[in-house]
């Protein structure tokens, strides 16, 4: 095949010597991983990292994908952290309750982050070889401290993390992903036409002080505030 640099919009399949210079600590070979322009992934061009990271969610028209996961699961580029990229599933995890409290360090998603059964990191999402390859990251949130305040606590040493919210606030139409918590995501990108799944998703981040409300987007429109004990919305986690 001859080689074509990559340009926005178009299609570009990645090699795995490629993709192992993307995502730090990925080692060995991995099955075909592809990257697209404003459509899904499919096989057409070869490209080089630089290209890759070019993209972004912010302000950027082109969004780049990537398939990787079980059954070719689709991930957007929301930047780069670092020498990795930072990806945010295009579509669902599942639909749970955020847990008993909207404390992040101790959700479900959170608690859930594990290999066995139908834990966020088995093999109904990542195959062991892929699994294997995912660099870890520790991300920070707010929790509410039981007097009426916030402090922060660290989640360490995960391989998916849920995105925050901009300063707890609703209405907002900017998430941010990373370890940093800095990469910007201009929620208006998130929708069908892109190839986003619709339903309202969870963040890692409280209303507020509050116990019983944690924020959840809704993907092309804003942020709004929720009762973690609601199952009604889906679990639409990031890495690295």
């Amino acid at each position: 095949m001859k080689k074509k640099w990559l340009k926005k919009g178009s299609a570009v399949l990645l090699t795995a010597a490629m993709v192992l210079s993307l995502f730090s600590g990925m080692k060995g070979t991995l099955r075909t991983v592809q990257a697209a322009g404003n459509g899904a992934p499919a096989s057409g061009y070869w490209t080089d990292a630089t290209g890759l990271k070019g993209f972004n969610l912010s302000s950027s028209t082109a969004i780049g994908k990537i398939r990787f996961g079980a059954s070719d699961r689709i991930w957007a580029i929301c930047g780069t952290d670092g020498d990795k990229l930072a990806l945010l599933s295009t579509s669902e995890f599942a639909q749970a309750a955020y847990g008993s409290t909207s404390e992040y360090s101790s959700s479900n998603f959170a608690n859930n982050l594990k290999t066995d059964s139908n834990g966020y990191l088995s093999t109904t999402y990542f195959s062991t070889g892929e699994r294997d390859k995912m660099a870890d990251v520790t991300v920070s949130t707010n929790e509410p401290d039981g007097s009426c305040g916030n402090h922060l606590v660290s989640v360490e040493n995960k391989k998916l993390y849920l995105p925050n919210s901009q300063d707890q606030n609703i209405n907002g139409t900017t998430i941010y992903v990373g370890s940093s918590n800095n990469i910007a995501v201009n929620v208006t990108k998130l929708n069908g036409d892109n190839g986003f799944q619709t339903n309202r998703f969870w963040l890692r981040s409280p209303y507020y002080n509050g116990s019983y409300d944690a924020l959840v987007l809704i993907p092309g429109r804003n942020v709004i505030n929720y009762n973690v004990s609601y199952y009604d919305v889906s679990v639409v986690p990031a890495w690295p």
